[in-house]
C-alpha cells in the first residue's frame, strides 16, 4: 500500500519533490489490531473509552499534566508549579485547575472550606479514566 504527498515544485530549480511513505498491509493490520486492543484495555471496558473520547479530545496538555501529578493530594501551589511548570497565578488556577473541578475530574480535600490554606486537591477516579482515555487518544496517532 502507497501513501505519497503532494509533490512540491521548486521554482528556483525546477525540481519536483515529492514524498513517499510504503506500509505493507499486514504492519498496517497490526497497527490497527493494536490500537483496536488498546482500547478495548480502557480499564477493561470500549464503553469507558468511547463515554470519555469526547471530553479526551477537550482537554488541554496542561490540564492532562494536573491530573497525572495529582495522583496523591497536592495544594494549589504545587500544582501550579509540578503539573504546570508555571508560576503560582489567579490565572492559571481560573484556566486550568477550576474547569477540572467543576467537571469533576479534580476534587478538593477540605470540600467545604475551598480557600482553607490547608487545602489540597486531588484527581478523582472519573479524573483517571478520562486521563487513561487522553493517553490512549495520544500514544495511538503517534505511530
Amino acid at each position: 500500500m502507497y501513501f505519497s504527498t503532494d509533490q512540491d515544485v521548486d521554482q528556483d530549480e525546477k525540481e519536483t519533490k515529492g514524498m513517499k511513505f510504503v506500509i505493507s498491509s499486514s504492519t498496517l493490520l497490526k497497527h490497527l489490531q493494536q490500537i483496536s486492543k488498546n482500547i478495548q484495555n480502557v480499564n477493561g471496558d470500549p464503553l469507558v473509552y468511547a463515554k470519555y473520547k469526547s471530553t479526551a479530545l477537550d482537554l488541554t496538555s496542561e490540564q492532562a499534566s494536573i491530573l497525572n501529578c495529582a495522583y496523591s493530594p497536592l495544594s494549589n501551589k504545587e500544582l501550579q508549579e509540578q503539573g504546570l511548570k508555571m508560576k503560582v497565578h489567579h490565572d492559571n488556577f481560573k484556566n486550568h485547575i477550576e474547569p477540572l473541578l467543576q467537571r469533576g475530574f479534580l476534587e478538593r480535600t477540605i470540600k467545604d472550606k475551598p480557600t482553607s490554606k490547608y487545602q489540597k486537591y486531588f484527581t478523582t477516579a472519573r479524573g483517571k479514566r478520562l486521563l487513561s482515555v487522553w493517553n490512549q487518544i495520544h500514544t495511538n496517532f503517534i505511530l
